[in-house]
């Protein structure tokens, strides 16, 4: 399984949702945190996490924290029910145990909401980002990064819905990401949402399991 490198803090001026939330999934998924010169504990890494939106000028929320995880599921197929309000929130069962931070739509003109997904071994990560304004980076952006592996794709399903997986590989890690159009399910006649998907993984057993997981996601405005 790849060693990842130790957790860096990210420190940048003020920037749209979608690239905030990629250098937090950068920081999530790095290694083992350093210690500081005093020899204190670093902190955990929904802290930090946290930290870094509020010096980008965005809120976040912690929905699940570090210190909530469990190691084993009462599930006979060891998946985690996730269950979060919101305009909308969400529900999914998922292959593991997540601390999840979500990111409320703020800035005028933007209906993105976000979810993001970090379990404690820190070898994935799920983005979801509900709203119009949302969008998936192109593959001229994707060619940009050391060790981009070129795109394949994939057949899958989220929410009920039939998608095509965009997988590719960068220098670290494995990604990949989808579009998919669903309703949330307890509203009589509900606002169709468009939903952006990143998976990151060390491995591709890891990101397989996350795919699968999506077929049961479902939007929702109440638990």
């Amino acid at each position: 399984m790849t060693k990842l490198p130790p957790r860096t803090r990210t420190r940048t001026r003020s920037l749209p949702l979608g690239i905030a939330t990629a250098i937090i999934l950068g920081s999530a998924l790095a290694g083992p945190a350093l210690l500081h010169a005093e020899d204190k504990p670093a902190p955990k890494p929904d802290a930090v996490a946290q930290e870094i939106f509020k010096e980008n000028g965005l809120e976040s929320r912690l929905v699940k924290a570090y210190d909530e995880l469990k190691d084993l599921s009462p599930r006979a197929d060891g998946r985690v029910f996730f269950s979060f309000d919101g305009l909308p929130g969400l529900q999914v069962f998922l292959d593991r145990d997540y601390w999840v931070i979500s990111l409320p739509s703020t800035r005028k003109g933007n209906d993105v909401v976000g979810y993001m997904f970090n379990p404690r071994d820190e070898q994935s990560a799920l983005n979801v980002m509900i709203g119009n304004d949302g969008h998936l980076r192109s593959q001229g952006d994707l060619e940009k990064h050391p060790g981009f592996s070129g795109l394949t794709f994939g057949e899958g399903e989220v929410g009920g819905v039939k998608v095509q997986w965009r997988r590719w590989s960068e220098k670290e890690h494995l990604f990949s990401d989808c579009t998919v159009s669903l309703p949330a399910r307890d509203k009589t006649d509900p606002p169709i949402h468009r939903v952006n998907i990143l998976i990151t993984a060390n491995n591709k057993e890891r990101r397989s399991a996350l795919e699968e997981a999506l077929a049961t996601l479902q939007l929702q405005y109440g638990k």
